[in-house]
């Protein structure tokens, strides 16, 4: 049988770091962490649970509890019923699979562990991997991974002796990639050169999934006597992205592999300190702990940073990304570039400038295809298509509908509407792209509600937000996508009606809910997780807010806020910054026309830059859109000879 070995080898100090976003986990600093850029990256993005990685090795601890709340799960596989209810090839595979023994259960064996295992540590490895891509972060316990949150799929191919078959291997690859992942690690080396191994990368490669693989640490050449799979990719045209190992004084590890034509860029693999298998039934009573050397800990460093730009990019596959590590790496300078390049490839991972290069070329606008007028009385549409013309039609989705939105739920288009109150009720209703009816609920209320859809919760999942726009103690209710209440914020008193919306000042944070609403005076609130107001400030500009929404309108990747004013009001529209600044103040019609406004925000012209969407309530005016620069972009009419009392907009 060909033979697959983890890359294994065996003190340091921590130094402490001050960076804009810090972790409360104890142990979360490491001089690994800091010479990387980790704790500025962190200011840009902390993970995301919507990014897969796979790790493949020996099996992680898949309830330790610092992992388990970043283990992916097959949602499409019903526990312990001895069934393949996915048609994957893999029963009850709820949590990964032991492509060793042919189960679904993953983890490492400890049971009988002898006394040479224990001295060893090999058992270990998959979770000391596991802990520095994925260590859950800011929750008070042990350590932290790279990404605060992430989801890591556990697929055993090896044993506690650290061998395994390529058979297994390349089965392996095959189930990350048919599954869902965006991400994989692999921390085994081998001399021996497999096809099916090459054919199950290029698999990878060619569907999207980022291949991270580790140098070896037999001190080899690797140009003369090559490893695989990290140099699988040499004459190949697929991509790996091969990592070696330097030590804290920024020296190649004394055991680490090397050589240009395999290594593609170097991280720290030396006394690092990650998550350990944990089972005090079995005597293992010890859940972190430090002094890891090899490069099969420098890997999941890269492997983490992969996620990282993923969760600000998830659509960049391994080009994209490959450019974005090796463009940015630390690179010394008035060297032997050849000699450079052998030792360390590109350079040593800066992952704080790598997911900077992504988010500056991120867009935090959210493009519209279609903008789609209603008449939520009749149900009456009319879809501008910005790529065809406008096309007419009765929705009856959308009629005695107060308020609609469109949203991504893990990348598909969802619609949800509520409804006009009937007996102190309004229905919510949760609709897929072809408004086919997902999911609904009732809500007590005794008016119009507002609406915004968002991750409030920072669970990578969306919640739905209902605030009443009638007098009332309540400020909003928060709902998962199933119409469980999760949570809700009432004050002493009553408003007089509010207006929400979400803003998220870092790529892939929890959103923050945004209100507006007149409590002794017109003012807009930003409350954290625990509904307490962390900023506001008064509008003094208008007595009342017709409508309220979010969004990049100068394309500076900051969000900026904007208000039409109410009904009987003189239509004017205020951009403002998020410290309160007053940016812009004009009014989106003639000022006689007073009958209210419908708004919402998207990048209408393709630039970056989100754009504004007029619709008047009475349709006595032209839908019209206008630019953070107050220019009018475009305007037409709608509902053309109808008598229209509540107009309303859609995009998407």
């Amino acid at each position: 049988m060909r033979k697959l070995l983890l890359l294994w080898l065996f003190v340091f100090i921590p130094k402490l770091v001050l960076a804009t976003t810090i972790s409360n986990d104890p142990f979360f600093t490491q001089w690994a962490y800091k010479d990387i850029g980790l704790f500025d990256a962190w200011d840009y993005t902390t993970g995301s649970g919507d990014v897969v990685v796979a790790i493949l090795d020996n099996g992680f601890d898949t309830f330790h509890p610092d992992l388990r709340d970043n283990v992916w799960k097959n949602e499409n596989e019903i526990p312990n019923n001895h069934e393949d209810d996915d048609k994957n090839g893999y029963v009850d595979d709820v949590w990964g699979w032991n492509f060793l023994e042919d189960n679904n259960d993953p983890r490492v064996l400890i049971d009988d562990l002898s006394d040479e295992e224990r001295e060893s540590g090999v058992f270990n490895h998959a979770t000391v991997v596991a802990g520095l891509i994925g260590a859950k972060g800011n929750n008070e316990l042990d350590g932290v991974g790279m990404n605060w949150q992430v989801k890591m799929m556990n697929l055993k191919v090896l044993g506690n002796s650290g061998s395994g078959s390529y058979k297994n291997f390349s089965k392996a690859i095959h189930y990350a990639v048919d599954n869902g992942a965006d991400v994989i690690n692999i921390s085994i080396v081998s001399s021996l050169l497999d096809e099916d191994v090459a054919e199950a990368i290029k698999y990878a490669f060619e569907s999207g999934v980022v291949v991270v693989t580790a140098a070896g640490n037999d001190a080899v050449y690797l140009n003369k006597k090559p490893y695989y799979p990290i140099c699988q990719d040499t004459d190949e045209d697929f991509l790996i992205f091969g990592v070696n190992a330097i030590t804290p004084d920024h020296h190649l590890a004394n055991f680490s592999n090397f050589g240009s034509n395999c290594v593609d860029f170097t991280a720290p693999g030396k006394g690092l300190s990650s998550t350990l298998r944990f089972s005090p039934t079995n005597g293992l009573n010890q859940r972190y702990g430090g002094n890891w050397n090899g490069t099969s800990f420098a890997a999941p460093l890269i492997s983490g940073a992969v996620a990282l730009i993923k969760s600000i990019q998830p659509t960049w596959g391994s080009r994209e990304i490959f450019f974005a590590i090796t463009s940015t790496v630390h690179h010394t300078p008035g060297q032997d570039e050849t000699v450079y390049a052998n030792l360390f490839g590109a350079g040593l991972l800066q992952i704080d400038k790598a997911v900077k290069y992504a988010f500056d070329r991120l867009s935090f606008s959210r493009v519209i295809n279609n903008i789609l007028s209603f008449d939520s009385d009749t149900g009456n549409v009319e879809n501008k298509n910005l790529k065809d013309n406008i096309k007419f039609g009765i929705n009856e989705k959308l009629k005695n509908i107060s308020d609609a939105q469109s949203f991504l739920d893990k990348g598909e288009l969802k619609f949800v509407t509520v409804s006009e109150p009937i007996d102190n009720k309004i229905i919510v209703v949760i609709y897929d792209k072809d408004w086919q009816v997902i999911n609904s609920w009732e809500v007590e209320a005794f008016g119009f509600l507002d609406l915004a859809t968002g991750d409030v919760r920072g669970d990578s999942k969306k919640e739905i937000i209902l605030s009443p726009r009638y007098a009332d103690k309540q400020v909003y209710k928060i709902f998962d996508l199933t119409g469980k209440e999760l949570d809700e914020l009432t004050i002493e008193g009553k408003h007089q009606g509010v207006q929400i919306d979400l803003v998220r000042e870092k790529v892939n944070e929890k959103q923050k809910i945004v209100t507006v609403y007149n409590f002794n005076g017109l003012n807009l609130n930003i409350f954290d997780e625990q509904n307490k107001i962390i900023k506001e400030w008064s509008v003094n500009d208008v007595k009342s807010v017709g409508d309220f929404k979010i969004g990049d309108i100068d394309g500076d990747k900051e969000m900026e806020f904007v208000i039409v004013a109410g009904t009987g009001e003189i239509p004017y529209l205020l951009y403002f910054e998020t410290d309160g600044k007053l940016k812009r103040k004009f009014t989106a019609y003639d000022s006689s026309y007073k009958g209210g406004v419908d708004l919402e925000i998207g990048d209408y012209n393709y630039d970056g830059s989100d754009d504004v969407v007029v619709q008047p309530l009475d349709n006595s005016q032209l839908t019209r859109v206008w630019s953070g620069k107050v220019k009018k972009m475009a305007e037409w009419s709608t509902f053309i000879g109808q008598s229209v009392k509540n107009a309303r907009i859609l995009v998407y």
